[in-house]
């Protein structure tokens, strides 16, 4: 197993690419990974160094996204460089989409003075969005945590786009809230109506 430099570098291009994330919205995410960043890189050579010692099968994905970085294109799986980089894509885009709401949340809450709360609606409302925030809060450690060696890495990722719209569109806030609006419903009615149809659109495989 190479060092995950390219995976990373392939990560960080798509951040520099692309305008969205030269914002302050995703401050929070860039502020953690300052503080995480340093001793993960001193944690990473040993922790690749052990788990490639324990592992049956060496030639994963980072072996073959290290064989095409050092263009030693002969033994190159590309089906797995194309699984391992698309795999980090999905967490290189959720990771600071779903910690930057995590924070957002944690802020809305810790502003909340419970005392002034009256009334079936506001706590329903307040129970709610904490529903969201511990699935955020899930949501982000596992991804901080895919980790080979607690078998909790990437197997495979969605190689369509099937799976895509449906998930963003659950997943952002303000189109839930302007579904709402639109509707004359409450948020949690949108979101049942979009997990409904999820459900109802998506492919199963025969066993």
């Amino acid at each position: 197993m190479n060092p995950p430099l390219g995976s990373l570098g392939f990560v960080a291009l798509l951040y520099w690419l692309f305008p969205e994330y030269h914002g302050a919205f995703y401050d929070n995410y860039y502020r953690m990974l300052s503080l995480v960043a340093p001793p993960w890189w001193v944690l990473a050579l040993p922790y690749i160094h052990f788990v490639d010692r324990k592992m049956t099968r060496p030639l994963d994905g980072y072996w073959h996204l290290g064989q095409v970085v050092t263009m030693q294109w002969g033994q190159v799986n590309w089906r797995m460089v194309g699984q391992h980089l698309l795999g980090w894509l999905v967490e290189g885009f959720f990771l600071p989409l779903k910690f930057t709401y995590m924070c957002n949340d944690l802020n809305h809450f810790l502003a909340i003075d419970v005392t002034r709360l009256s009334g079936f609606k506001a706590w329903f409302d307040l129970l709610y969005e904490l529903c969201y925030f511990i699935d955020v809060g899930l949501v982000v450690m596992g991804y901080l945590l895919t980790l080979r060696i607690a078998d909790t890495h990437f197997r495979s990722a969605e190689p369509t786009m099937r799976s895509i719209p449906i998930t963003l569109h659950m997943r952002s806030g303000s189109m839930r809230m302007a579904c709402s609006a639109s509707c004359g419903l409450h948020p949690a009615a949108v979101d049942l109506a979009l997990l409904t149809h999820s459900v109802s659109t998506a492919h199963f495989p025969r066993q």
